[in-house]
Parts: structure tokens; C-alpha cells; sequence
């Protein structure tokens, strides 16, 4: 088999199971089994017999809906390449949208405090970190397998905590944060059955929480209000439905100059409050 084989039988094989960017992932399965994409050698470039091999077990579990993030066991979010793989949520573009909220909240603020709660990757705390390399991030993260991830992509740029996020604030009691973010579970149960089949092979933990979708929500705002420094912002990605919802959960814990951001898509995708105070304003 050839190069050029190769990923046009990827792209017709993903297209029949319902890939969406199929074009994209043949390439990038091509480039996990060859180290090149189809643009980046000759099509009539032969396979060796070990990459053929590969690359035809790579599609075949592809085709199957496993995430292409696993396979390729690293992904990369706002500048950053994360490890990733089974037992840790897969970073999402849309999360993005948080990155750039708390960035914006933190102008102006020196040396800021940031706490990533369910963190997973660590992906939103270490992106703040990259654009604000003054910044002193904390991760916290339950899950064993997500905690791998997460102090594999830290290293030295942040502190890890292995913690529950409920009860966790008592730990956190002598802190005092500038921003606190956190990309909570949120899908009810009814949504996770209705979802793509590679989010299935997702923990089913990160992605979904009681109280239709709301439970984190409610408890990390009133509880965690107290962790933030005067004027401390809390941001929260949310589910496409949940933004009036959260922005109320926000109002009766006691939060200030809340408000709602959509991602590039459209959706409601990001909220935000601060705790009353003196504080800068970005």
C-alpha cells in the first residue's frame, strides 16, 4: 500500500462510519502510523510493512468511534500539547472560551492565584499559566486516571491536588484565589444517552452530574465563594442549555457583575461571577 492508498481508503472508510472530519482524521492517522500526513509525502510513497500494519489497526479502532485524541495519546489545547487518553475528559476547543474569560478577568491583576477544579488534563489552569507565566496555578483532580494525565501535563507549572471538589474547599481554607475556573460535569443522564458514540468511551464521571446537569454548579459557587480573594472571579463552562440557570446559581450565592459568553459555535458556553470587594477589573 502506498501513501496515497492509504488515505483515501481511511477517508471513505471514516466517511461509512459516520466521521464527521473524515478528510482530517485520515490524515492524522496517516501521520500517527508514518509520522507524515498525506500533504507531507509523496502519494506514492509505499508503507512499510510495519506502518501499513498500524496504520490499518489505528483506522479500524477509528472506525469503531474510539477517540482519535486517544489514539494519538497527546492533543493540543491553547498552545499547549497535553497527554490524553482512557479515564480523562479529551480537551474540547469550546473550552477555550473559558481560557479567554479568565485571562480577561485577570488583567491588571499581579502574580495572580488560579484554582482549576475538575481539572482533568489540567487544561484550562495550565493555559491560563501559559499566557500568564506569573501566574500560580492549583489543579485539583479526583479521579486516579485523570490525576496520571494531569501531573504528567503540570510538571513543574503547577500544583496538583488529588481531591473531591466537594469538601475540597475546607483543604483550600487558608487560600485565597484571583480566579477560580472549572469545567464541571454537566450532561444529564438523559443527554448522555443521546451523545456520539466516542464520548462514550469518556468517564462517564467527568461528563455527567444530578440535579439535571446542575449539581456541581451549585455546590462550587456558594461553597468556594470564600476561597476567592475580594473581587476573585469564578468561571464556569456550561452546558449549551444551562446559562440562565448557572447565572442564577451565581446571583444567590452572592456573586457580582455576572455574566454568559458564547464559543465559536454559538452555544452558551462559559459563565462568570465575582466575589463583592475591592479587586482589580479586567
Amino acid at each position: 500500500m502506498v501513501a496515497g492508498e492509504a488515505y483515501r481508503a481511511a477517508r471513505a472508510a471514516l466517511q461509512r462510519a459516520g466521521v464527521e472530519e473524515a478528510a482530517f482524521e485520515a490524515d492524522q492517522l496517516l501521520r500517527l502510523a508514518t509520522g507524515r500526513g498525506h500533504l507531507e509525502q509523496d502519494a506514492e510513497t509505499p508503507l512499510r510493512a510495519e506502518q501499513e500494519r498500524r496504520f490499518e489497526t489505528l483506522l479500524r479502532r477509528r472506525c469503531g468511534r474510539y477517540p482519535l485524541q486517544y489514539l494519538a495519546g497527546r492533543w493540543p489545547f491553547y498552545g499547549l500539547e497535553l497527554a490524553v487518553g482512557e479515564g480523562v475528559l479529551i480537551p474540547r476547543p469550546d473550552t477555550e472560551t473559558v481560557v479567554e474569560r479568565a485571562l480577561k478577568l485577570l488583567e491588571g491583576v499581579p502574580a495572580p492565584r488560579v484554582l482549576d477544579l475538575c481539572a482533568g488534563t489540567g487544561a484550562i489552569g495550565l493555559a491560563v499559566g501559559r499566557v500568564r507565566p506569573d501566574a500560580r496555578a492549583t489543579l485539583v483532580e479526583r479521579s486516579p486516571d485523570a490525576l496520571r494525565y494531569c501531573r504528567e501535563n503540570a510538571g513543574q507549572a503547577a500544583r496538583v491536588m488529588a481531591a473531591d471538589v466537594f469538601g475540597c474547599e475546607r483543604a483550600l481554607e487558608a487560600e485565597r484565589f484571583d480566579c477560580i475556573v472549572c469545567n464541571p460535569p454537566y450532561v444529564t443522564e438523559e443527554e448522555y444517552a443521546r451523545l456520539e458514540p466516542e464520548l462514550l468511551f469518556e468517564p462517564k464521571e467527568a461528563l455527567v452530574a444530578r440535579e439535571q446537569g446542575l449539581a456541581f454548579y451549585a455546590y462550587i459557587a456558594p461553597r468556594y465563594r470564600d476561597r476567592l480573594a475580594p473581587g476573585g472571579a469564578l468561571v464556569f463552562e456550561i452546558g449549551a442549555a444551562q446559562r440562565e440557570a448557572v447565572q442564577a446559581i451565581l446571583a444567590r450565592s452572592g456573586y457580582e457583575e455576572i455574566g454568559g459568553e458564547r464559543d465559536l459555535g454559538g452555544n452558551d458556553r462559559c459563565v462568570w461571577g465575582r466575589r463583592p470587594g475591592a479587586g482589580a477589573r479586567g
